[in-house]
């Protein structure tokens, strides 16, 4: 038998006096900080938009619209098993939604809707345009060759909308 190997004991290495790195001028803090401050200039921002006078009827009414076919986009995307924006994007539906096309010819003069979007869809989204504009004594639009897609009039129209469903 062999005798037993002696165990070295460990080394308590010296204590090494390293210089400190320099704490980055963004910790943390600095990050919360900075984010509370952008959202509450995002908040300002909002709030400034909204204080802006009241929506004319016209306009309460084409966001009423839009509402009626935001649904009737997301029944019809349900019932194909799409994508709500495959059928249309919001964009196309604000602008739907300010022009009111009463008939298919119009509607396929929105740019954004394509034929076969037209021949698939056309005819419930001018079956609605059409009754809420019956209803609500709404006049579509006569230039149609001059439908507004501009990101400001959408951005309007869309702030509108949520506006009236905040209150």
């Amino acid at each position: 038998m062999e005798a037993p190997r002696p165990v070295a004991k460990p080394q308590v290495l010296p204590k090494t006096v390293a210089p400190r790195l320099p704490v980055p001028a963004t910790g943390f803090a600095d990050i919360i900080e900075s984010r509370q401050k952008a959202k509450m200039e995002d908040e300002d921002s909002f709030l400034a938009l909204t204080r802006n006078e009241e929506p004319s009827e016209d306009e309460k009414l084409r966001s009423e619209l839009y509402a009626q076919l935001v649904e009737l986009r997301n029944r019809m995307a349900s019932e194909c098993g799409y994508a709500p924006y495959m059928v249309f994007n919001n964009r196309i539906l604000l602008t739907i939604a300010q022009a009111c096309p009463t008939s298919l010819e119009r509607l396929g003069k929105v740019e954004g809707v394509s034929e076969a979007k037209l021949n698939k869809f056309g005819g419930r989204v001018v079956e609605v345009v059409s009754q809420f504009c019956k209803d609500r004594g709404l006049q579509p639009s006569d230039d149609q060759d001059e439908v507004s897609t501009d990101a400001s009039s959408c951005q309007n129209d869309s702030l509108n909308y949520l506006m009236q469903e905040l209150n």
